[in-house]
């Protein structure tokens, strides 16, 4: 049987005109079709150079925050003892911790030992020359909340805080507790001979004064000079060499007090540690400043969390330093 070819039916002929209509749109669909391949392909290179420029930025970065944090420890600031590096293969960020020691209340009169000045005096100095040597404009500061509650000036008013706490607020109610009985009184400022103390420390305070109102401002006035005076950090930040960021959280204040309530040591402990120094790292990290100083006790240690954040952020990886002032006693424990 011969195989019949396979014939197709032809429609009428196209007209010139058609034809050329034809040829254009097949024209245009290939320009488009070709503009839209080398766009996509322009854009893909594109994205491969950003990529490439990011990675050398990055990389850029990561060589001077390193390189900041070496010379830093090659020529360290004036009245510092020593400077501990830990560098970080990506570094985008170089966190200086200040080591200080701390103000010691003592029933609403905060003692300045003369060993305790010396380190703030080098604290001063050694802030002082990192914002102009090594670019430091920001410093986290222990003690200062995000709401600007601070701990060491507080420490300066805790007698006007106690008789707050106890209605005792204007020259009326102070008349009226001082010439009540001594019995009467114990009611109000309690048994405790501590108390008592205090309360009769400020009744003489306040006969100085002339009246309770102008002890109050008095103690404000005292509270503000002194606070900045016992701390190097404040005065470098009067000076204008620096701007502070609030170093606590009063969320984790108020979680630390009800755990001291509770007679709960470890959480004590957790809280006054871990989680304060790691409140401390993250605003160090959300400032964005390639340099940012943490000003904090010397019994905090900052090598563990900082291996744990850079972990879980490695995007965001910071290098360390340590700043020891000469001051400082070589034998503080220190916690972990």
């Amino acid at each position: 049987m011969s195989r019949q070819r396979k014939r197709y039916r032809q429609g009428p002929s196209e007209t010139a005109s058609e034809k050329s209509r034809r040829q254009f749109l097949w024209a245009t669909t290939a320009s488009v079709a070709g503009i839209s391949v080398a766009s996509a392909l322009f854009s893909t290179f594109q994205s491969g150079q950003d990529e490439e420029q990011d990675s050398q930025e990055v990389s850029q970065r990561t060589k001077e925050v390193n390189a900041m944090a070496q010379r830093m420890q090659k020529h360290k600031p004036p009245r510092t003892r020593n400077v501990d590096i830990h560098l970080h293969p990506h570094a985008q960020q170089l966190v200086t911790v200040i080591r200080m020691k701390h103000l010691d209340v003592l029933m609403g009169r905060p003692e300045l030992p003369e060993e305790t000045l010396k380190i703030q005096d080098d604290i001063e100095v050694i802030v002082g020359d990192l914002h102009d040597r090594f670019n430091l404009n920001m410093i986290v500061a222990e003690g200062v909340d995000e709401f600007g509650n601070d701990s060491c000036y507080d420490a300066f008013v805790e007698d006007i805080t106690v008789l707050d706490a106890l209605g005792i607020k204007d020259d009326a109610t102070f008349a009226l507790l001082v010439s009540v009985s001594e019995h009467e009184a114990k009611d109000v400022i309690g048994g405790n001979a501590q108390m008592k103390e205090r309360f009769d420390r400020i009744r003489r305070e306040v006969e100085e004064a002339g009246s309770f109102a102008q002890w109050k401002k008095n103690l404000m006035e005292y509270a503000k000079k002194t606070s900045t005076k016992y701390s190097g950090v404040r005065r470098a930040a009067e000076a204008g060499k620096v701007n502070l960021l609030p170093g606590e959280k009063l969320a984790t204040q108020l979680e630390l007090l009800r755990a001291a309530e509770r007679g709960d040591r470890e959480e004590v402990d957790r809280l006054t540690f871990d989680v304060r120094e790691d409140n401390a790292l993250n605003t160090a990290v959300e400032s964005k400043e390639k340099h940012c100083g943490i000003a904090y006790g010397a019994m905090h240690t900052w090598k563990n969390n900082t291996n744990k954040r850079n972990k879980a952020h490695p995007h965001q990886a910071i290098s360390l330093a340590v700043v020891s002032p000469t001051a400082l006693p070589k034998d503080i424990t220190q916690k972990r």
